[in-house]
């Protein structure tokens, strides 16, 4: 089996910087250092896989300009089963925190994008989900808002979105009354808060 540690490596001018969560459901993580490196249980992995393993982390408000840097730190462990030996892949993940005036135009990454579109739609579902039909009123807003930033998103218009605004629609749906809330989300809850690659 192979595992993922994830280090915060706290460069000059980001000092503060936390690890916040592994956003996988279907992953089990243990937290190595509170707040600063986590280890991730990936299961097998064969060679040229490839695998979407989404995390957060939290940035103290920005105090000057940086230049690329180094914020995080992922190794992966595994056995290689040619060898039988176990090896170490280390990479390093870079931040850039450049002033206002460098981000009034900025090139949009899409494939980030779609991630992120993707992670909004779950976290609204689960807060939604995690009123458990006390307030349905802040329910609806909560999936409003998610829908409205998916919208204007800059892949809001691509057929991946679209499935996304779907969905947000089915919960709404499912949000108009209490007796509504209880069966929509009993049987849909678990398939529309996973997080599954693009």
């Amino acid at each position: 089996r192979a595992s993922l540690k994830i280090e915060m490596l706290q460069p000059e001018g980001v000092e503060g910087a936390e690890f916040s969560k592994i956003v996988n459901k279907d992953l089990k993580s243990t937290v190595v250092a509170e707040k600063q490196s986590v280890l991730v249980d990936v299961g097998d992995i064969q060679s040229g896989e490839q695998r979407d393993i989404l995390f957060r982390v939290k940035l103290p408000k920005l105090k000057r300009t940086m230049e690329v840097c180094p914020l995080v730190q992922v190794t992966l462990t595994y056995k290689n089963v040619i060898s039988q030996l176990e090896e170490t892949v280390i990479t390093n993940l870079d931040i850039w925190r450049p002033d206002a005036e460098e981000c009034k135009d900025p090139e949009v990454n899409l494939e980030l994008n779609r991630h992120s579109n993707r992670l909004r739609a779950a976290d609204a579902m689960e807060l939604a989900n995690s009123l458990r039909g006390k307030n349905l009123q802040l329910a609806r807003k909560i999936i409003d808002e998610a829908m409205k930033d998916i919208r204007e998103s800059a892949t809001g218009g691509e057929e991946f979105s679209k499935e996304l605004l779907s969905e947000l629609t089915e919960c709404l749906d499912g949000l108009r009354s209490y007796e509504s809330y209880t069966k929509f989300w009993y049987q849909n809850y678990v398939h529309l808060t996973r997080v599954d690659p693009i």
